[in-house]
């Protein structure tokens, strides 16, 4: 972790890419340059729809399921137009699988809930997308993502896979001890993300370039407390963990909670704005 002083470059527009002017677009209580998070509490409508995981919530759309994709399609479109290989999954665990993107899903959300969530695949869309162009070397510019927004994307993405089946413990069965309706409560904004949860980076190695990889997700929960999750995601080498208990992450040489800043140098970074966050958690990229 470094901690120093960062001048931000003088911007026409906003570096979140809206187009609008920085001085009228990502402002937060008078604070400049916060992303303001796309998760927001809504209205309950009283429904429930079965099979839906965020049920619970009560302010289902009474409809039929509809299906979320595991891993976001706006990433996945990146890496291709229509097929994928996966591996390591319950029905593909020891051997690469040739999928369609649009196979790669599961009917565990309701309309509502299912379109509420559809500004955390945009922003990790975004992400995606600036990483590709890192590792392409044509990476300019200032690029604000809101980090609540990415922090919310893995943990949907942890319940996404929990929901349908697809962790499995050593023994290669079904886990299905989680606290969903925990989760769903913090997912949807009805709970804050406890202190010490959630998002953190790890840092990368001084003078080492990331090498192109596939998307790596691993899963794991620590017995004999089954509310104690952590699920790392590696993207283009980039590698991020989800902390979901309250063993926090305690090497703070290695890891950083709610990173702020991926400096890249002459004026190219990846800014990530948190509502509370002392500004002082950066990672020089040489």
């Amino acid at each position: 972790m470094t901690c120093k002083k960062i001048i931000r470059p003088v911007f026409d527009k906003c570096p979140c890419g809206s187009g609008n002017s920085y001085t009228t677009c990502c402002d937060l209580n008078g604070i400049p340059y916060r992303k303001p998070t796309v998760t927001k509490s809504v209205f309950k409508s009283g429904l429930v729809t079965s099979g839906c995981y965020a049920s619970s919530l009560n302010d289902c759309d009474g409809g039929v399921l509809t299906s979320e994709h595991f891993f976001s399609k706006s990433v996945l479109h990146l890496l291709s137009d229509s097929i994928i290989e996966v591996k390591g999954w319950p029905w593909c665990q020891d051997k690469m699988k040739r999928i369609s993107i649009e196979s790669f899903k599961a009917r565990i959300l309701c309309k509502k809930h299912n379109n509420n969530l559809s500004g955390l695949d945009d922003t990790a869309g975004k992400l995606f997308d600036l990483f590709i162009q890192y590792q392409d070397k044509n990476l300019n510019g200032w690029h604000l993502l809101s980090g609540e927004d990415i922090e919310k994307w893995m943990l949907k993405l942890l319940i996404g896979l929990v929901a349908s089946n697809n962790v499995y413990n050593s023994e290669k069965t079904d886990v299905n001890d989680a606290p969903l309706e925990n989760w769903v409560n913090i997912l949807y904004g009805s709970k804050d993300m406890p202190d010490g949860w959630g998002l953190y980076l790890f840092e990368l190695p001084k003078n080492t370039e990331p090498q192109k990889e596939p998307i790596r997700i691993s899963v794991s929960s620590h017995e004999p407390n089954s509310e104690a999750w952590v699920m790392g995601v590696g993207l283009m080498g980039f590698n991020f963990l989800l902390n979901m208990t309250t063993y926090h992450v305690k090497n703070p040489d290695v890891t950083l909670y709610h990173p702020w800043l991926l400096d890249f140098g002459n004026d190219t970074a990846i800014e990530f704005s948190w509502e509370n966050s002392n500004y002082e958690k950066i990672v020089e990229i040489s």
